[in-house]
């Protein structure tokens, strides 16, 4: 059984990482654009 700070600190942590997924996937494909 997890408390309410584990798993708000893991959200938190999937949420960062989801955006820096997403921002580095979008500067990939602007990149590939530019270059292509």
């Amino acid at each position: 059984m997890y408390n309410r700070t584990t798993i708000g600190k893991y959200k938190s942590v999937t949420l960062h990482e989801n955006i820096l997924f997403k921002s580095s996937l979008l500067e990939l494909i602007t990149s590939n654009a530019r270059s292509g």
